[in-house]
């Protein structure tokens, strides 16, 4: 368990940034990820997309400021994916179908949330930043009123 949880970090850092242009960092957009996960709050400062082939990966967790070359999230963080995402389209979509979602809140206990149903949105598109909402429920739990702004790296 321990070994596929470090797979998924290793992915969604490595699917984050592949591919990502410097592009105009003039007044990169303050980002942030919020949400409720089971009753309690999560909110980070870091949050960051890019694109792996077709698929949209948002991610928001802490960073760790001893990485000086690459960026790696710390625990906890939650990674979101849309498969076939058009850049500047707005909308919904459903987690088990055209999306889904990973939490992984200690990494060194293994524990970790994969989502089963509920949606991702997207309100607001550009080629250097994407807003949007999402809620979910999985086998462990819910998370709702979670509210993001990413900026590409």
């Amino acid at each position: 368990m321990k070994l596929s949880v470090w797979v998924i970090a290793i992915l969604v850092t490595t699917c984050i940034f592949a591919g990502c242009s410097k592009g105009n960092k003039d007044s990169p957009t303050p980002t942030s990820m919020t949400a409720t996960i089971n009753g309690s709050t999560f909110s980070v400062s870091s949050c960051l997309f890019g694109y792996n082939n077709d698929t949209l990966v948002i991610a928001g967790g802490n960073v760790n400021p001893q990485i000086h070359n690459a960026i790696q999230l710390l625990d906890p963080y939650i990674a979101l994916y849309i498969s076939n995402y058009v850049v500047g389209s707005p909308g919904t979509f459903t987690i088990g179908s055209t999306a889904s979602v990973y939490i992984d809140s200690n990494r060194a206990s293994g524990y970790s949330i994969t989502g089963s149903t509920g949606t991702i949105t997207i309100t607001k598109s550009t080629t250097t930043n994407i807003t949007g909402t999402f809620n979910f429920t999985c086998t462990d739990g819910t998370v709702v009123n979670g509210m993001f702004t990413a900026n590409r790296n």
